[in-house]
C-alpha cells in the first residue's frame, strides 16, 4: 500500500512517519493538503534540521510497516522497490538483475 492510499483510508487521524527523508508528522489538515500536492515538514530527528518533501516524494513511497497507538498512525515507509528483471549472459556465465 502506498502512502497515498494509506492517508486516503485513514482521514481524520494523525500519523507519524519514519520515510527515507526524515520523520514526518501529519496533523488532518497537513495529510489532506499533502494529498493535492502540497509539502510537509521531514527532519532527521532534529525538527531544527529538517527540510522540506514534496508530494511527489512522499505520497508513491510504500508503506512497510503500520501501529496504531497513541491516537495516532506509526508508519514506516520505503521508495518502492522496482522489480528486477534477471538477464543471463550465456557467453559470460553472468547474471544481472
Amino acid at each position: 500500500m502506498t502512502v497515498k492510499d494509506f492517508i486516503s483510508r485513514n482521514q481524520g487521524i494523525e500519523i507519524v512517519m519514519m520515510t527515507p527523508g526524515g520523520y514526518v508528522y501529519l496533523s488532518e489538515e497537513k495529510a489532506l493538503d499533502l494529498l493535492v500536492g502540497g509539502s510537509v515538514w521531514g527532519h532527521p530527528g532534529y525538527h531544527e534540521s529538517g527540510h522540506t518533501i514534496e508530494a511527489e516524494e512522499l505520497l508513491p513511497q510504500e508503506v512497510l510497516e503500520s501501529n496504531y497507538s497513541g491516537g495516532a498512525w506509526h508508519l514506516l515507509t520505503d521508495y518502492q522497490q522496482e522489480e528486477c528483471l534477471v538477464m543471463e549472459d550465456e557467453e559470460f556465465g553472468m547474471v544481472m538483475s
